[in-house]
């Protein structure tokens, strides 16, 4: 019983590969001499083929590998051939051109990859006529221009890649209609500016990557209608400015603004209260009585990456959360004579630039380093030569003295006349 279910088994097999076999399209073939080509599963790796052009040849497969060709171009409607295409990758393969309906009519796509390639411009209704669309990369091109309305046809868009461009402005509304769309990367273009209105329409984002750009101020509109956000990232942008209440966001989770020159954060009340990861290292913070509220976020969280003072220069280099309030005047810090003096250096009386021929002064309220090292060594030399000198008057010069003084009593002896005889 149990040798004959197995014999069924093999021939189901056996059955559904032979199907598969004959109901692949005769162009199938064709493909297989160009491309690597599994027919079982539709999967068509064209990767370093020095291809120019789009494989038609491949109508059937599932997912096309075009990796590291040399095709300049995308045309109008070149997919609308490949009724089953799935999954879609030209990463760099030199496509300098995306133009309009690109992709139209290849209705069950869902992901196009088009990482490092240099396109310049993602022009109006490239994406269009794709309605299974979720996953978008186009890092590492060169886009400055996105166009108004690019996304209005394809708002079930969950993930949308445009890190390391060359972006330097944002239009507004220029998501619109990416109502679905929950992870969005802009980090490493030159965006100078985010407006109030640069999100609008993507009210389901949670993620966002805004690093590595070039802003210097975030407003309390910046992520304005931006409910659901839960990590935020606008680390190394050279920011100076943050205004109370941008991150009042419920469901927010992780924030990163490192590497900023960020010396302040006023917070509102309860503001990063749902916290449970920040990095905040890199600012010159100003630890005075205005970072005491966000002193008490960052002791709320766990992970707060260890946040350190830079501001007043009693306080520089010590961890926020080590102070008990940042309201109490920092103590003044007595000198240590024992220390290494630093040096003093003095050009004016209005001015504290260096002048590198002005010899050391030491700290007030004690002598210098110097003259105590100077007693301290002749003080030791004194004990020394003391107890060599009482080492030399004991055991050499005292023997001597006694061993003469013995030789004179002997010769004293002998000098004395003898009795003489009656």
């Amino acid at each position: 019983m149990f040798k004959t279910r197995i014999m069924f088994y093999h021939l189901c097999v056996l059955f559904v590969l032979f199907s598969c076999l004959a109901t692949t399209p005769a162009a199938a073939t064709t493909c297989g001499q160009l491309c690597h080509y599994v027919p079982w599963a539709r999967d068509a790796d064209c990767s370093s083929r020095h291809l120019r052009r789009i494989p038609e040849e491949c109508v059937g497969s599932k997912a096309l590998n075009l990796n590291r060709n040399n095709i300049s171009e995308v045309p109008s409607r070149v997919f609308s051939p490949f009724h089953h295409l799935k999954y879609l990758q030209i990463l760099g393969s030199q496509v300098r051109t995306v133009q309009a309906n690109s992709f139209g009519g290849a209705k069950r796509l869902k992901s196009i990859n088009l990482m490092f390639n240099v396109i310049t411009v993602l022009p109006e209704h490239s994406l269009n006529d794709t309605d299974s669309l979720r996953w978008v990369y186009l890092t590492g091109n060169r886009i400055q221009t996105i166009a108004s309305g690019v996304f209005q046809e394809v708002p079930q868009i969950e993930m949308l890649y445009l890190d390391d461009n060359q972006l330097d402005h944002l239009d507004e509304g220029v998501f619109q209609g990416l109502s679905k769309l929950q992870r969005l990367l802009l980090g490493g273009n030159r965006l100078q500016e985010i407006s109030g209105s640069t999100f609008r329409g993507a009210a389901g984002l949670k993620y966002i990557d805004l690093s590595r750009n070039q802003l210097r101020v975030l407003s309390r509109d910046t992520f304005q209608g931006l409910r659901n956000l839960k990590t935020i990232n606008v680390a190394s942008n050279g920011l100076t400015s943050i205004s109370a209440g941008t991150f009042s966001f419920s469901e927010l989770t992780s924030l990163n603004i490192s590497s900023n020159d960020l010396t302040t954060l006023p917070l509102e009340q309860h503001e990063l209260a749902s916290l449970d990861e920040i990095d905040a290292k890199g600012n010159p913070w100003n630890c005075d009585c205005s970072l005491d509220h966000f002193r008490e976020t960052l002791i709320s969280i766990s992970n707060n990456k260890g946040v350190t003072c830079k501001q007043p220069s009693s306080r520089a280099d010590t961890n926020i959360v080590s102070y008990t309030s940042l309201c109490i005047a920092p103590t003044p810090r007595i000198p240590d004579i024992t220390e290494k003096p630093k040096k003093s250096f003095q050009m004016g009386p209005d001015t504290n630039e260096e002048d590198p021929e002005v010899e050391q002064v030491a700290p007030s309220g004690g002598f210098p380093p110097e003259i105590i090292t100077l007693i301290v060594v002749l003080t030791i030399a004194s004990i020394a030569l003391f107890a060599i000198a009482l080492f030399l008057a004991v055991f050499v010069v005292r023997p001597v003295l006694q061993r003469r003084r013995n030789k004179k009593l002997e010769m004293t002896k002998d000098e004395k006349p003898k009795p003489q005889q009656v």
